[in-house]
């Protein structure tokens, strides 16, 4: 898991290089009237789009997705378990879901080319599965270190 995130945090580096460089150049031409570089806009969305989802896996790696922690830390270990487990399994079904549609969704649309930059948009599409995929695996191990720190936490705190 370490180098599936070290692989997506260098790609989500690279996504917003790109993202800036773009955007850059977007306002260049359009500061000097510049009007054949208008492939940069439909590029600077397509790239936000996968931006957003291998940024996804990180934030869902990292614990930082949404989540109601004030309400569940306050409740007891029995309890918590039972709340936490079925928001897991509640995300990971949505996941799966958006896994699914988004493939077909990939493959339906390989044929269909953007309108300006006249690429496949089944690759921009693409993002929702795979993004997808990722934060599934984000999420199962993010279950279980949470869990098992749970489980830590009452262990030490009992013994005190």
């Amino acid at each position: 898991m370490k180098h599936l995130a070290k692989i997506a945090d260098t790609l989500s580096v690279i996504l917003f290089a790109l993202l800036v460089a773009d955007v850059f150049l977007q306002v260049l031409a359009r500061l000097f009237k510049i009007s054949n570089v208008t492939w940069t806009e439909e590029l600077s969305r397509f790239l936000f789009v996968w931006l957003i989802f291998i940024g996804a896996f990180t934030m869902i790696r990292r614990g930082m997705n949404i989540r109601f922690d004030l309400v569940e830390d306050v409740l007891p270990t029995k309890v918590w378990k039972i709340t936490f487990t079925i928001g897991n399994i509640c995300s990971l079904l949505f996941l799966v879901v958006i896994a699914f549609y988004g493939s077909q969704l990939a493959i339906m649309n390989m044929t269909q080319l953007s309108p300006v930059m006249q690429i496949p948009m089944g690759l921009v599409y693409a993002a929702l599965p795979v993004g997808a995929i990722l934060m599934i695996a984000a999420q199962i191990e993010l279950y279980f270190k949470l869990m098992k720190n749970r489980g830590e936490n009452l262990a030490h705190s009992s013994s005190d």
